[in-house]
């Protein structure tokens, strides 16, 4: 058996139809955007762009939609990008464990040229696909 490729095909089609099942709520957009931005700018398959740590804008009220300076990571951020977002005067809070239940749950199921389904589902969803 072959190993599994860790990145989709370098030349992308046009319309790329991807499944996505993130959390609702306050992250639901932005539960949306990264993943599709690690597929498709990044190149990375399914499994790795659910792997890789989020980051979510706190809101400033929960339940209310705009921003506050918080800035929600997943423990697995680089030191660096932590103290350059509080360089740039961003509250961070590094969440680990249960403390990621902000992030809620990603899985992305990728449609390749062969017709085959290429998915990848994170931890917190016991990886496996719904």
């Amino acid at each position: 058996m072959g190993q599994l490729e860790h990145r989709l095909p370098a030349r992308l089609p046009a319309c790329l139809p991807v499944c996505l099942s993130p959390s609702g709520g306050f992250m639901q957009p932005q539960g949306h955007v990264q993943p599709i931005c690690r597929l498709v700018s990044r190149g990375l398959c399914p499994q790795l762009a659910v792997d890789l740590p989020r980051f979510c804008l706190q809101p400033l009220h929960p339940g209310t939609a705009p921003c506050s300076p918080v800035v929600a990571v997943e423990a697995g951020f680089r030191p660096e990008v932590v103290a350059g977002l509080c360089e740039l005067g961003h509250t961070v809070q590094v969440c680990d464990g249960y403390g990621r239940y902000c992030f809620g749950r990603a899985q992305v199921n990728v449609r390749v040229s062969s017709g085959a389904l290429w998915g990848g589902s994170d931890g917190q969803c016991a990886g496996l696909h719904a």
